[in-house]
């Protein structure tokens, strides 16, 4: 077989186009690739610079200098921080930058994402064409703090002679880059990977450059060759990794080989029942749940037996993976008929969202063959036995009840609520996993509280710490946005009419509403009955952000009603924001007892709740760094790329959490890998503690019960 670069001119860069032959020597970028040549280079120093000669379409462009520059005196910056739009293009070198069908090219440049408007955004490099289709497309930062060199793989398909490169994220972020370089190479790389349609119901596929690998002989397979894509077990066929079993009798094996590591690990000492801080109880007495209390200028949750509790947790314990087999039978070795079921896609804009397929529990089938058909019901004796020797005192969102209902672990329960209705907006609003609730809606109140009580039994065990209810709501990054959508509603829509009542209630006739705001409501009838008026919010924000205080009280206390009827003594842990709104983060810390937080990022010790904001504690329901070594077109939202580097990243960002005092826990998303062919959203990330054939990660235990063991030295302020 032939190597998958061949020979095209020569190694060397020489000139192509223009740029080339300007860019400072780089002792720190990635082995290059071989047998290429350069046919694009910039290093922004030069005015104007190549970029900017080609760009096309792009938002405000500018550079940075100083200490921002990542390298020499200045770099590219792209900011689209003041962006209310989901998907954001930030900068495409036009149809004449070269780019020819049937060539191969290497895109690489430095990276660094200072901010983004939410938690993360992710950037995006893509090959696109005229007609909203991609060629080739990559993420390669979402986290602000991220920095480091990408490298972008991709060969264009027969007939792509409109590509151009675009530089785009998927919410606002800043993002500065520098010394980039566009490499052509003729290789034995199939153009049939990157044809759009070449793997559904993935989030990232194996052209993602985590896992293009151009010494790789599997990419100059056809297709017929490279299907199926995974094993009998759903790991990928077409490489290595430590950790990658071949057979039954390698699958079994594993168990003992973790018997060992478990008998020469002893349980973290001085800690109580519940995992908490043996003997720090003090005068607190002994309750029926967990409680919170601010010590020494430190929140701190107690157990019921009155000692100190920092949560270290992890989600989805015992939650097996399952991934989707409709449409893409042939990527599969084998499909035990046992293991399938009917499920429905979710996400907005993935392969399978509202669509009725099967799925293939694969996760379950792993566990069967491995430890018998009992292991399935009796996973909790496993998980229990881990969790004590890693040091996790907590199941995080998304374990299963036979796991939290074992007693064995404290846990928090993840409710939903319900009832609600869409705000029929004719505005354009950011969405994540849904639209925008109405939860002025009559039957939300009810149908919440009817959630709650059925999850009674659990949220009542002394095990239980509390209650998320929801996750990651479409709340909006801009103050006052929620309110203008809300005025294009139809007069019907029931946050319409309660914000025709707080303004009727402030301005009694409409005259007045129409002197504050320029409109020309005809009578409050006519309030309603309009859709095509929006003000300017600088103009009536005062006004819009009562009402969105209103709207978000409205959610938070129904939300907390729930739960306390459910459960008095169980904790209300909030909706796990995933974004930055002071309107809605202030109305979280006024009524929930803790305020959880899903945050992607290498650190946390610099969060710290709104100025004003009530004081109450904080918990992250979220966070990871997942492992790009295993067999896996990416890690996660952030990423390492071995076990020991994961292992560090995860002792920093959890003693970064330790020793800030307003947070009482922190959560690893996830338990298990999801599998390379993606769950039912289409995500496919290798961020578990436990890989899919049910493999501890033992670099991250080891690191696990290091945190553990010092955890309340750390909170001390003795790292």
């Amino acid at each position: 077989m032939k190597t998958t670069a061949s020979l095209l001119l020569s190694a060397s860069c020489v000139l192509f186009l223009s740029g080339c032959g300007t860019l400072r020597e780089l002792s720190d970028r990635p082995d290059p690739v071989p047998d290429s040549i350069c046919i694009f280079q910039d290093d922004f120093e030069s005015d104007p610079s190549p970029f900017m000669q080609h760009l096309g379409k792009s938002i405000e462009i500018s550079t940075v200098s100083g200490e921002e520059a990542i390298s020499g005196s200045r770099s590219l910056c792209l900011n689209s921080m003041d962006s209310s739009s989901e998907w954001i293009l930030s900068a495409e070198l036009s149809e004449d930058f070269g780019l020819t069908p049937n060539k191969g090219y290497v895109v690489e440049f430095k990276y660094h994402v200072t901010d983004t408007a939410a938690q993360s955004a992710q950037n995006f490099i893509s090959v696109s064409g005229g007609k909203k289709q991609f060629y080739a497309r990559s993420s390669f930062a979402s986290a602000p703090g991220q920095k480091g060199v990408t490298r972008f793989t991709f060969v264009l398909p027969d007939g792509a002679n409109d590509a151009a490169l675009r530089f785009s994220s998927h919410g606002a972020c800043r993002t500065i880059i520098d010394d980039i370089e566009v490499r052509q190479f003729r290789a034995d790389l199939q153009s049939w990977l990157f044809e759009p349609d070449a793997f559904v119901g993935m989030r990232k596929t194996p052209t993602n450059p985590n896992m293009l690998d151009l010494s790789n002989p599997a990419f100059a397979l056809s297709r017929d060759e490279f299907f199926p894509i995974v094993d009998e077990f759903g790991q990928f066929r077409h490489t290595e990794w430590t950790g990658k079993v071949h057979s039954l009798a390698e699958l079994k094996a594993s168990a003992e080989v973790e018997h060992e590591y478990d008998a020469s690990r002893p349980d973290i000492p001085n800690r109580d029942a519940f995992g908490g801080l043996a003997n720090s109880a003090g005068d607190a007495p002994g309750t029926d749940g967990f409680t919170t209390e601010k010590v020494g200028g430190k929140w701190f949750l107690r157990d019921p037996e009155g000692n100190l509790f920092w949560s270290i947790g992890i989600t989805g314990v015992g939650s097996f993976q399952s991934t989707m087999v409709t449409d893409r039978e042939d990527y599969f070795e084998e499909i035990d008929p046992k293991y399938l079921a009917d499920a429905t896609g979710y996400k907005p804009g993935t392969f399978y969202y509202h669509r009725k397929v099967e799925a293939y529990a694969l996760g379950k089938r792993n566990i069967v063959r491995k430890y018998g058909e009992e292991a399935v019901g009796d996973y909790w004796r496993i998980a229990a036995t881990r969790l004590r020797k890693w040091g996790m005192n907590t199941c995080g969102a998304w374990s299963t009840t036979s796991v939290m209902s074992s007693e064995t672990v404290p846990f928090t329960v993840i409710l939903g609520s319900s009832g609600s209705e869409p705000l029929k907006t004719k505005r354009k609003l950011f969405t994540l996993w849904r639209d925008i609730p109405d939860y002025f809606a009559p039957a939300f109140e009810t149908r919440t509280v009817e959630g709650a009580e059925a999850r009674a039994e659990l949220l009542n065990s002394k095990y239980c710490i509390g209650a998320f209810v929801d996750n990651e709501i479409s709340w909006q990054h801009v103050p006052g946005n929620t309110a203008l959508a809300v005025l294009s509603c139809p007069p019907s829509q029931p946050a319409k009419v309660e914000m025709l009542k707080m303004l009727r209630g402030k301005y009694s006739e409409v005259s007045a509403l129409n002197k504050a705001w320029g409109s020309s409501y005809s009578s409050w009838d006519d309030f309603l009955e309009k859709t095509d008026f929006e003000p300017e919010l600088k103009d009536v924000e005062t006004d819009l952000f009562a009402f969105e205080k209103l709207f978000c009280e409205r959610y938070f206390e129904v939300c907390r009603r729930a739960v306390k009827q459910a459960a008095p003594k169980a904790l209300y842990l909030g909706c796990r924001l995933a974004s930055r709104n002071e309107i809605v983060e202030r109305a979280a810390f006024e009524i929930c007892d803790v305020v959880s937080y899903n945050i992607y990022k290498t650190a946390v010790d610099e969060f710290a709740p709104p100025p004003g904001s009530k004081d109450k504690p904080v918990i992250i329901g979220e966070f990871h760094i997942g492992r790009i070594d295993k067999g896996s077109p990416y890690g996660g939202l952030l990423e390492a790329p071995d076990a020991a580097a994961a292992a560090a990243a995860y002792k920093a960002y959890m003693i970064s959490a330790i020793g800030n005092p307003h947070i009482v826990g922190a959560h690893w998303f996830q338990w298990f890998d999801c599998f390379v062919t993606g769950r039912g959203d289409g995500a496919n990330a290798t961020c578990g503690f436990v890989s899919t054939v049910d493999i501890p990660d033992y670099a991250m235990a080891d690191a696990c019960r290091d945190i553990s063991s010092r955890v309340y030295e750390i909170r001390a302020g003795k790292k």
